[in-house]
């Protein structure tokens, strides 16, 4: 008698049934947790050099600014955070660049209304509180944010429904 080894045609069928069930639940889940985390990648990354205008700020107490760039040299004319930003050091109106940060990906915005600059005081304090919306196109669930800055210059994000 010869022992068969493989599989029946049922048992075939069944396993790639079952096994597209899973992927038909499987993936849209899958792009919902990629899409939450690349936005609260974003938002940290913002909140960081938030931080470390802030921070920088009062260590040498010096006014500190952050704004929108699409060069990462130089402030933009206009408000458009997504394309890219900049924080600089504006003693002795030298505008010497800290830090850049490149455009969002992933169809991913960061807008503020008209807000086109943050500037840190020596004490840590914002001449701005502005509300930054965090947005990313196809939203589900909770994948997006909202960056408030304080009056004492300290930001924090809110995650918000679509």
């Amino acid at each position: 008698m010869k022992v068969q080894a493989g599989f029946t045609l049922i048992e075939l069928i069944i396993t790639v049934t079952i096994a597209g069930v899973l992927m038909t639940v499987g993936i849209p889940s899958f792009r919902e947790i990629i899409v939450n985390s690349q936005i609260s990648s974003q938002a940290n990354e913002f909140i960081a050099d938030l931080n470390y205008a802030r921070s920088v700020a009062v260590t040498k107490k010096n006014t500190i600014s952050i704004c929108p760039s699409t060069n990462s040299t130089s402030c933009g004319t206009g408000s458009q955070w997504e394309l890219g930003w900049i924080v600089i050091d504006t003693f002795n109106s030298a505008n010497t660049v800290l830090r850049a940060h490149g455009p969002l990906n992933g169809g991913i915005t960061l807008s503020s209304g008209a807000v086109t600059q943050i500037q840190y005081s020596n004490s840590g304090t914002a001449n701005a509180q502005p509300t930054f919306q965090l947005r990313v196109s196809g939203c589900t669930g909770k994948q997006q944010r909202d960056i408030s800055i304080s009056p004492t210059g300290r930001p924090t994000v809110t995650t918000v429904n679509c």
